[in-house]
């Protein structure tokens, strides 16, 4: 019994001599899946980005949270003008493979509370409106050490969302590029 309490303490030592907290912010281009009918000049891309820290319980699992922004997509038909735009806060788990001793790819399963904020404008009248919903995300990404402390991260991440005033359920494609850095 006791070379099992030594060997459990053993490795969790090492586990946690290999923990690491990271922080880190990315860029991107985000797309979101609006369907435009036809008549209709519709925005659904947009310029997005991300703040997120992190804690690497090992090499190959972390915990991250951030914040992002999403951008802000819209429709235009005439006079009238419908934007939405979307920011929220995330919490994930990061699964990660090392391919080399540089270069790691991750897969990323959370939870997103996003915030929509839906603004109409028709002529001198307006409606605005606002929702804040909890929906899955799923990301893929990779990791490249540029120096032992910093990486440059690049992923694809799915995050849904409910747009407000019954406006539907959607979901944005958020395409990043970033930086990690490890303390």
């Amino acid at each position: 019994m006791k070379k099992i309490i030594i060997t459990a303490l053993l490795l969790a030592s090492c586990t946690l001599a290999m923990a690491e907290p990271y922080v880190g912010g990315s860029i991107g281009y985000a797309t979101a899946n609006i369907d435009c009918p036809a008549g209709v000049n519709c925005t659904s891309n947009s310029k997005g980005g991300k703040v997120f820290a992190g804690y690497s319980f090992n090499p190959m699992f972390a915990l991250e949270a951030s914040y992002f922004d999403l951008g802000k997509v819209g429709a235009n038909v005439g006079a009238t003008s419908l934007n939405l735009k979307s920011t929220g806060i995330g919490l994930r788990g990061l699964l990660s493979v090392p391919f080399n001793k540089d270069f790691s790819g991750f897969a990323a399963v959370g939870i997103n509370s996003v915030k929509s904020k839906l603004a109409i404008r028709a002529g001198i009248s307006s409606l605005d409106a606002d929702s804040t919903s909890t929906k899955p995300s799923l990301a893929l990404g990779v990791d490249y050490a540029l120096t032992p402390s910093l990486k440059l991260r690049g992923e694809v991440e799915q995050i849904g969302f409910a747009a407000p005033a019954g406006a539907g359920n959607y979901h944005v494609t958020n395409f990043n590029v970033g930086l990690k850095y490890g303390f």
